[in-house]
């Protein structure tokens, strides 16, 4: 019997299938099972990983950017430090100045805090990279946005007041 005619022989033929799909199947699974676990979760962020300049603050960013604006001596010579509300805290994109800033981008913040006793608030811009305030600026009461809460007081005044 030649070589030829054992190949063709239909036991063989059966026989060599069934090895051929075996051996096809575990290099497939291996390869799916290696690739999943080569592939890094996407959707949990590394630790090491620095937040992009226009990533959303997270509670950290916030708490950082809050106590720096309250604890800068140009923000407490505007608001004083009693009674003063946080109004508003968020990421902020600054148009770089030349072209080597635009390739190292930084974060910022804004924040705005407000005093109502004197109707009179400040905008502060953090620097989150280096822990920074770079600007103050006074703001009018009336340049202040209203917060939830502003709006949540102003409906239990107008709610305990008769007709106008």
């Amino acid at each position: 019997m030649t070589f030829l005619r054992y190949l063709i022989s239909r036991s063989c033929r059966t026989a060599f299938t069934l090895r051929a799909l075996v051996i096809l199947s575990l290099a497939l699974f291996g390869f799916v099972f290696g690739s999943a676990q080569s592939v890094p979760n996407q959707q949990q962020p590394r630790p090491e990983q620095k937040a992009l300049p226009l990533n959303p603050l997270d509670k950290e960013d916030k708490a950082v950017a809050e106590r720096l604006a309250r604890s800068d001596r140009r923000v407490r010579d505007l608001v004083g430090e009693a009674n003063v509300r946080l109004v508003l805290v968020q990421v902020v994109a600054l148009k770089p100045e030349s072209a080597t800033e635009s390739a190292r981008p930084v974060r910022h913040a804004e924040v705005v805090l407000f005093q109502p006793q004197g109707e009179v608030g400040a905008r502060a811009l953090v620097n989150l990279a280096s822990a920074a305030v770079e600007q103050v600026i006074r703001l009018d009461g009336s340049q202040v946005p209203m917060t939830t809460e502003d709006l949540a007081d102003a409906f239990q005044l107008a709610l305990r007041k008769g007709p106008v």
